[in-house]
């Protein structure tokens, strides 16, 4: 009885010094999504979300928190018994020497730019290959957030800091390229613009930031040939679905008028009207029948309405 009574307190010891920790992150005074945080020494971690916001319970209030992600310096932050938290990212110094290419195909120093430009080799994206171009950036850019469309080759949704990006291929703007036709293989690299200012040249179209995507091109070095196969399984239909064929437009056995018009029922997603085929003696046809709604001809006399 005494062991379990001590056990008893030591949970009880343990879960008061725990505590709740909520913050945001940023990056120049925006906010930054997909951010890694972990307390430090245990395997208790988060990501902040698309606002830039993160919860967490801590083990205790003088745990250390780490915020890490792709392009930038790994933090380490005492929590020092805040239950709010603020943290502001610096880029990685030793990336700031490479080379992008920025609007209309422009290229410059990372280090001479006034706006923030992310580069991303088109290589690193074959390693591991995703079923369109566009997912492959997913956790390697800071702010870019994508997620998957339920649709069958629906391109998926693109935001750049909480806004959608445009599209540049080969210097060519598009607001609706259908990016399933490009080749991973085909990709020299990405350069992510982000912001107004960096994408001006663009005019209002490159408002919320541009992905400019530069194909491999020819080069003066000897003649190669490459050769790379891949297979996509997509799971289909186990079967057509049964369509019943008994019942016709309306509900409740009641005819409906597709458009709800002419005093019936709006019923253009129904199928359960009045039975198809009915037998009746009494029209011409010898079966059910109904008035077509606005037609010329008065069912009364059968002629022409004036």
């Amino acid at each position: 009885m005494s062991v379990l009574a001590l056990l008893v307190l030591v949970e009880f010891a343990a879960r008061s010094q725990q505590m709740a920790i909520s913050g945001v992150v940023k990056e120049s005074g925006n906010s930054l999504s997909g951010v890694s945080i972990y307390e430090k020494g245990t395997p208790n971690g988060t990501a902040t979300d698309s606002d830039g916001k993160f919860n967490l319970v801590v083990s205790s209030p003088s745990s250390i928190l780490v915020f890490s992600f792709i392009g930038y310096k790994t933090q380490e932050l005492n929590v020092s018994n805040r239950s709010v938290l603020e943290v502001t990212m610096e880029e990685d110094a030793t990336s700031l020497s490479e080379v992008v290419v920025t609007a209309l195909g422009v290229q410059k120093e990372t280090k001479s730019l006034g706006y923030a430009v992310q580069k991303v080799e088109g290589k690193a994206m074959t390693k591991a290959r995703e079923p369109n171009i566009i997912n492959s950036l997913t956790g390697r850019v800071a702010g870019l957030e994508i997620r998957n469309q339920t649709d069958l080759f629906q391109n998926p949704g693109i935001r750049l800091r909480g806004a959608a990006p445009l599209i540049v291929i080969d210097g060519v703007p598009s607001v609706d390229a259908d990016i399933w036709k490009i080749n991973a293989d085909d990709i020299e690299s990405y350069n992510v613009l982000k912001g107004a200012t960096a994408s001006a040249l663009y005019g209002s179209i490159g408002r919320n930031g541009v992905i400019m995507i530069t194909t491999k091109r020819g080069s003066d070095q000897k003649t190669t040939v490459e050769v790379n196969s891949s297979t996509m399984f997509q799971p289909s239909f186990i079967r057509i679905p049964t369509v019943q064929t008994t019942y016709g437009n309306g509900n409740n056995g009641q005819y409906a008028y597709v458009d709800g018009s002419g005093s019936g029922l709006e019923g253009g997603g129904w199928v359960w009207g009045p039975k198809l085929d009915q037998l009746d003696p009494s029209t011409p046809s010898g079966y059910w029948e109904t008035t077509q709604f606005n037609s010329p001809i008065d069912p009364t006399t059968g002629k022409l309405i004036p």
